[in-house]
């Protein structure tokens, strides 16, 4: 009765599932609701010890209508 108990177990124990696996890169980690330390560059981190950097991408222009999302030109890069 015991070795049968033991082998249900074995047979039917499953790992814990990380709901956290899929995540890759500091976008999908903020959406996931990781905390976001306010650094810079900024980083997420999730509860199951995982941390992702957020990709600072410099972009270079001559005036603030160059810039994307409300970013500002100054010294001929786009910055928050």
């Amino acid at each position: 009765m015991v070795l049968v108990a033991v082998i249900v177990t074995i047979v039917f124990y499953e790992k814990p599932v990380d709901r956290y696996e899929s995540i890759t890169d500091f976008k999908a980690c903020e959406k996931a609701g990781g905390k976001i330390m306010e650094s810079y560059p900024r980083q997420c981190a999730l509860e199951n010890g995982k941390f992702f950097v957020e990709q600072i991408v410099e972009t270079e222009c001559k005036t603030k209508n160059e810039c994307p999302n409300g970013q500002t030109c100054i010294n001929n890069k786009c910055t928050k």
